[in-house]
């Protein structure tokens, strides 16, 4: 299977095991959200390869898609500023009743 296929699935997966883990314990559905953001991150960041470049022809235009350094540099600020976000989020949440 395509790991952006198993990351995608990994990221529902996620979601729905938040959503009912929230009966049995906040401190159980906080673990589980962080650790539905962490997995798939880190099986993407397991999985990149920089030196793979695919070409799309349309016409007389070839278009090269490839990772570079730079845009994996900025990979890992997205990644770091959503999980800053998902530790702020729960901060925000604690003391407030859950529905």
């Amino acid at each position: 299977m395509d790991i952006i296929i198993i990351i995608l699935l990994i990221f529902i997966a996620g979601a729905i095991i938040t959503a009912f883990s929230g009966k049995i314990s906040s401190m159980v559905q906080d673990i589980m959200f962080l650790i539905s953001i962490l997995v798939p991150a880190v099986l993407f960041f397991m999985n990149i390869n920089t030196d793979s470049q695919t070409v799309i022809s349309l016409s007389k235009i070839n278009l090269t898609l490839g990772l570079t350094p730079l845009s994996l540099f900025f990979a890992f600020i997205v990644f770091g500023l959503a999980i800053l976000t998902g530790f702020y989020a729960i901060g925000q949440m604690q003391g407030k009743k859950r529905k």
